[in-house]
């Protein structure tokens, strides 16, 4: 059982998410380049120096935005666990990211996009391998495969390239089109074709075994 937080902890996390909100905000309506730290601390109603205590720099806003993303992916990936259809799981998990991501907007996940592009890392956050949707689309895929639902001619590193490559590509398509499409549906169309294009058909699985 966790312990109980103190009120200090909490304020803490109150003063933490009072930074990132208002920094997300000024991003959307001045534009990443155009925001200072003391805008942030301004509008959050803190210091400089609280800013600091939680990030290092303007990017590591982002990185806290992809962390609150993984946990969404977490609590959706725990709330089907029990649901037998690895199918239906996959569709779940990312339809939930696509619902969050859509109240956001077009205009902050281009920022978050352009300034994942900008980066000097040899592998920025958004794309590497051990984040949390990774390690959740493997682990479902994983699953379909020993259940024979998911083909096995590629491997589960293939298969979860192929569908986040679908998914992070609907995320890029929605912004350069300014939003003119329905994101959710659109995206579990797209997301369902793709894994049925996953699924072993009844021939295929007979002659597998």
């Amino acid at each position: 059982m966790s312990k109980k937080m103190t009120s200090r902890q909490l304020k803490a996390l109150e003063t933490k998410k009072a930074i990132y909100e208002s920094a997300l905000k000024l991003f959307k309506e001045k534009g990443f380049d155009n925001v200072l730290i003391e805008d942030v601390t301004s509008s959050a109603g803190t210091s400089k120096g609280s800013f600091y205590t939680y990030f290092k720099s303007k990017d590591e806003v982002f990185i806290e935005y992809y962390k609150n993303i993984d946990d969404l992916y977490e609590k959706s990936h725990m709330n089907v666990k029990n649901n037998p259809s690895p199918h239906e799981k996959l569709v779940y998990v990312l339809t939930e990211g696509i619902k969050y991501l859509e109240t956001l907007g077009t205009e902050i996940l281009t920022i978050v996009l352009l300034n994942q592009l900008s980066q000097k890392e040899k592998i920025p956050f958004v794309v590497n391998e051990n984040r949390t949707i990774n390690r959740i689309v493997k682990e479902i895929i994983e699953e379909g495969q020993e259940c024979n639902m998911f083909r096995r001619d590629l491997n589960s590193n293939e298969l979860t390239f192929l569908v986040l490559q679908y998914y992070k590509g609907i995320f890029l398509d929605w912004c350069l089109l300014k939003g003119e499409f329905n994101f959710k549906s659109v995206g579990e169309k797209g997301l369902r074709c793709l894994i049925n294009g996953m699924t072993v058909s009844k021939e295929l699985e007979v002659e597998h075994n």
